[in-house]
């Protein structure tokens, strides 16, 4: 049949000979040539459906195409979010580090403050322990010099009552006073030195 030829310039376009190539397929399966082309077989059907799927092809390569573009924007914002996100790690690393440096130093300056106050609790407790020797070596002190005095006293009036040589009480005296002179200048040197511990 001729009516798949309609432009009738002895030769069938590409729309016309896939219309005969469907209708030639059609009767080697068994079923019947129609008498004349269906509607929808027309080539002028058949190219409408051409244009709608042309058409419908460019909007899909459109949609293809934003969604290629959406795609690399998209990959490029993961890459600059991994970069920040590195960036980031870096510093919470640095605090991180920093921070455990910190303590490490707190640490120390705990230590170190404990070392002076335990360095001040026993100076102070020596500091005081060295008052207390000074106020029992100064109350010594007093007793010794009122000794002094008692003796020297008595040796002043036996020796105004006696003329001739010194007897064996006085010279025991003398001896006792010698001594308590002695204690005096150890007690005094003593205080001395507690004084410089305080």
């Amino acid at each position: 049949r001729s009516d798949t030829h309609v432009s009738r310039n002895d030769a069938l376009d590409n729309l016309e000979f896939r219309i005969a190539m469907h209708l030639v397929t059609r009767a080697l399966k068994g079923h019947s040539l129609p008498d004349r082309l269906p509607p929808e077989l027309s080539p002028q059907s058949l190219a409408l459906v051409a244009q709608d799927g042309a058409a419908v092809t460019r909007e899909l390569r459109a949609q293809l195409d934003g969604a290629q573009e959406s795609l690399l924007h998209t990959r490029n914002e993961l890459a600059a979010a991994r970069t920040r996100g590195a960036h980031v790690e870096q510093e919470v690393m640095n605090v991180t580090y920093k921070l455990q440096q910190t303590r490490s130093e707190l640490v120390a300056e705990e230590k170190e403050l404990k070392r002076l106050l335990e360095a001040e609790a026993s100076e102070s407790s020596a500091c005081g322990q060295a008052i207390e020797d000074l106020r029992q070596t100064s109350e010594k002190l007093i007793d010794v010099r009122e000794h002094i005095t008692r003796l020297r006293n008595a040796a002043t009036a036996r020796a105004d009552m006696a003329h001739g040589p010194e007897d064996a009480q006085a010279a025991a005296q003398r001896a006792e006073l010698v001594e308590a002179e002695a204690e005096l200048a150890e007690l005094m040197r003593q205080e001395a030195e507690a004084e410089g511990e305080v």
